[in-house]
C-alpha cells in the first residue's frame, strides 16, 4: 500500500498533493460531461453514459490507489472542488462508510455517500464489458490520430452547428468524418472534418456516433474502428490523456448500409 493512503477501522484517508488532486478534479469534470454520478471500484472507472451511447475506461490507481468511491451529482462536486484546485493547495480524501470528504488544513466538504444502487450509472465489471462490446479480433477498420488541429475545428463545428453527433460515413476503402445540424433541420450546413482512406476492408454505410466523447479536452485522440461481433454495428475506441492519466472510451453505432447506388449522404 502506497504511504499516500492509509486504512484504519472503517475510514481510508489518501493523501492528495496539490498535482495528483488537479488530476482528479480534471477526471471529475471530464466524468462530468457524459455522466449525471461516479462509481469508482477499487481506483478504476467503468461506467455508460447517460444516454447509454458511449463507455468511460479509465484507470486512475495512480492518484487514489485501489480505493472505492461513489459521487452522486458530480457536476456539482466539481464546481464546489475547483477554488481548491486554482488555489494548488494540498488536500486529504477521507472515505468512510457513510460519508467521504476532502480538507486541507483550514476548510472540509463532506458528502453522504449515496446508494449505489440508486446510481444513474453503474459500474462495469471487465467481464460485463467484454460481453457489452463483442469485439470481432478480425474486425479491424482504421486506425487514426485526431490531431490538435483538427480537434479545435470540431470544436468550432460542434459549437457552430449545435451539434451533438458525429457521422462516419463509410464508400468502399475511405471513410469521411461529418457534422452536420441535425438538431436543425431548417439549415443544410454541414463539415467535412476529414476523410480517413486505405481502410482495412470495404465498408459501405453510415454511422452516427455521439460527438461528445472525441471533445474531452486531449491535445490529441486516436480513433479505432472495429467491426462487433454482430457485424451489425461498429465500435469506435477513443484513447486520449488529459493531465497524463490515459482515457478510453467505447461507443458503438449501428452500420445502415445506403441502397445500391446510393451515397451516404
Amino acid at each position: 500500500m502506497s504511504d499516500s493512503i492509509i486504512e484504519s477501522v472503517g475510514t481510508v484517508s489518501i493523501e492528495l498533493p496539490n498535482e495528483d488532486f488537479s488530476k482528479f478534479v480534471s477526471i471529475l469534470g471530464l466524468v462530468s460531461k457524459m455522466c449525471t454520478d461516479l462509481t469508482i471500484k477499487d481506483g478504476i472507472i467503468c461506467q455508460s453514459s447517460d444516454r447509454r451511447s458511449s463507455i468511460l475506461n479509465i484507470d486512475i490507481n495512480t492518484i487514489i490507489g485501489e480505493s472505492t468511491v461513489l459521487i452522486s451529482g458530480v457536476a456539482s462536486k466539481v464546481d464546489l472542488l475547483e477554488p481548491f484546485r486554482k488555489q494548488g493547495v494540498d488536500m486529504q480524501l477521507d472515505i468512510t462508510n457513510n460519508f467521504y470528504s476532502f480538507r486541507d488544513d483550514l476548510s472540509k466538504l463532506e458528502f453522504t455517500k449515496p446508494i449505489e444502487e440508486y446510481l444513474n450509472n453503474k459500474f462495469i465489471s471487465s467481464e460485463e464489458l467484454q460481453n457489452k462490446l463483442m469485439i470481432d479480433d478480425n474486425g479491424g477498420i482504421f486506425d487514426y490520430q485526431i490531431s490538435k488541429f483538427l480537434l479545435e475545428r470540431l470544436t468550432a463545428l460542434q459549437r457552430g452547428l449545435s451539434a451533438s453527433t458525429i457521422r462516419f460515413e463509410f464508400m468502399g476503402n475511405k471513410v469521411d468524418i461529418v457534422v452536420s445540424a441535425s438538431d436543425n433541420p431548417s439549415t443544410t450546413t454541414v463539415g467535412k472534418l476529414v476523410t480517413i482512406t486505405n481502410l482495412y476492408k470495404d465498408v459501405k454505410g453510415i454511422c452516427v456516433f455521439p460527438i461528445q466523447p472525441f471533445l474531452l479536452g486531449g491535445d490529441q485522440v486516436n480513433v479505432e474502428g472495429i467491426f462487433r461481433g454482430d457485424g451489425e454495428n461498429i465500435l469506435l475506441k477513443l484513447n486520449t490523456d488529459i493531465n497524463e492519466i490515459p482515457i478510453n472510451i467505447w461507443c458503438i453505432a449501428k452500420l445502415i448500409e445506403p441502397e445500391d447506388g446510393d451515397t451516404p449522404f
